[in-house]
């Protein structure tokens, strides 16, 4: 990600990001994988898990 790639909205304009905002916000995101996610109610493999949500992801788009 680079500054010419990366925008952002402010008011109803649209700017480029700044380096430091950019290393800011990716440093603050969900780093949520498959194989974190434990179910509560259920032992699923991954291999039902990754079924599951590519199915809720297909009928979401």
């Amino acid at each position: 990600m680079t500054p010419d790639s990366c925008f952002i909205m402010v008011g109803s304009a649209i700017e480029s990001m700044n380096g430091k905002t950019i290393l800011n916000l990716f440093s603050k995101r969900a780093r949520n994988s498959l194989k974190n996610i434990k179910s509560p109610k259920f032992k699923l493999s991954h291999n039902v898990i990754s079924v599951a949500y590519n199915i809720l992801v297909l009928r979401n788009n």
